[in-house]
């Protein structure tokens, strides 16, 4: 007896975390206005994360240094490509933003062409 109210006991406390779980999800609002960022391209232009707006947008801040960042670039790779042209309940296509904390310039254009980054909107502080 004392196996079956134990047992119920988790099972409604699981129900109940399921539901607040769901109840905040829905309520989240998916739009988060970002401070504008101003950085220089490879190509030595500016670039501005503003000039995204519309799309959503993943804000990547990596360096060509950091080993776990280059793991996942892959992954970044990856998301990109699946969902670059997808249309979402709020935005039309998919974009990457990413944000080097390199100081060596070469490095970074390496790592770029060596992680086969291929969404244009790199950018370093200098």
């Amino acid at each position: 007896m004392k196996k079956q109210i134990i047992f119920g006991s988790i099972i409604i406390a699981v129900y109940t975390c399921i539901a607040l779980t769901l109840k905040k999800k829905s309520s989240f609002n998916s739009v988060i206005n970002a401070p504008e960022i101003e950085l220089i391209s490879p190509s030595g232009k500016t670039i501005k994360l503003s000039n995204l707006k519309g799309k959503i947008v993943l804000i990547d801040f990596w360096a060509s240094w950091c080993g776990p960042c280059r793991q996942e670039n892959p992954k970044v790779v990856e998301a990109y490509k699946k969902y670059k042209k997808g249309t979402f309940i709020n935005a039309k296509g998919f974009e990457v933003f990413s944000v080097s904390l390199d100081r060596d310039e070469k490095a970074w254009k390496e790592a770029i062409k060596n992680d086969f980054l291929s969404w244009k909107n790199h950018g370093i502080d200098k």
